[in-house]
């Protein structure tokens, strides 16, 4: 049978356990804490943080920030990337997203550069955004 000591220093992910004097276990470093930024929505006087890689559109739906009209919500991809009715305007930050993926090109390309997909856009800073732009 083996004592708690030696059962505990063969498990790689245990807590620091001492082994004998000469050795000391240590669990492995927590992971880096993600950055918070700050997302901001001019038309309704609100700011919000937000954590890095999120998705826009969840983020905004976090927020309690409406995205769709009265019939989008209804028929809707539920962020997808296939309908372009969760798309935004980016007033200021577009260089804190990521870049536009194929599905934005082809659903937003009568719209101005600086709208984007909210489904389809991750977030690494600060951004400010309009939802339901005209």
């Amino acid at each position: 049978m083996k004592n708690a000591e030696s059962s505990n220093a063969s498990e790689p992910n245990s807590a620091p356990v001492r082994g004998n004097e000469e050795e000391i276990f240590q669990a492995p470093a927590p992971a880096a804490a993600l950055q918070t930024f700050t997302i901001r929505y001019p038309d309704r006087n609100l700011e919000a943080p937000i954590e890095e890689g999120a998705v826009l559109r969840d983020a905004i739906r976090a927020h309690g920030v409406p995205l769709y009209t009265f019939i989008n919500n209804i028929r809707n991809c539920n962020g997808g990337g296939q309908c372009g009715t969760c798309f935004v305007e980016v007033l200021e930050g577009m260089e804190n997203l990521s870049p536009r993926t194929i599905a934005e090109q082809r659903l937003l390309k009568r719209r101005p550069e600086n709208c984007r997909l909210s489904c389809q856009a991750l977030i690494y800073g600060n951004v400010s955004i309009r939802t339901q732009p005209k």
